[in-house]
């Protein structure tokens, strides 16, 4: 069992994930993930135009909301000095591997076959990041 202290694990996770989407705007707007096809200030303008806390977005923030709350109030209860506890079992590692793989063997097939497709490489290379960072912490830099 891999054992993680969560204010260093939540952290680590928060610094890494604004680092990557930093790094994977610049890639965007240098061209390196591939021709862009919308701008990225056009992209967010729609995104937050159009989709943000529409009907569909509160069926999924409402319960997670709920959710978040009565799991704050549970960690509360315990103390503040609970761990999180991460299984180190071959499923874990078949799972995390294979949903890595997966994120990057799209990546490389999106980046050398579609033109145009620069917005969608950065959003599936800022999720796989994440994954990838998740593993890579549990596995090398727990306590």
């Amino acid at each position: 069992m891999y054992v993680l202290k969560r204010k260093k694990y939540y952290t680590s996770t928060i610094l890494f994930n604004i680092l990557s989407i930093i790094l994977t705007i610049i890639a965007y707007n240098s061209d390196i993930l591939g021709w862009k096809d919308v701008r990225l200030e056009t992209m967010l303008f729609h995104f937050f135009k159009e989709s943000f806390l529409n009907s569909i977005d509160l069926i999924f923030i409402i319960p997670v909301a709920i959710l978040s709350v009565i799991a704050l109030i549970q960690k509360i209860k315990e103390g503040k000095d609970t761990e999180i506890v991460i299984p180190s079992s071959k499923v874990f590692h078949i799972f995390s591997l294979t949903v890595v793989m997966i994120l990057y063997s799209i990546i490389t097939y999106l980046y050398l076959t579609k033109i145009g497709s620069g917005s969608l490489i950065g959003f599936i290379i800022i999720f796989a990041n994440m994954v990838m960072f998740n593993y890579i912490y549990v596995i090398r830099f727990h306590e």
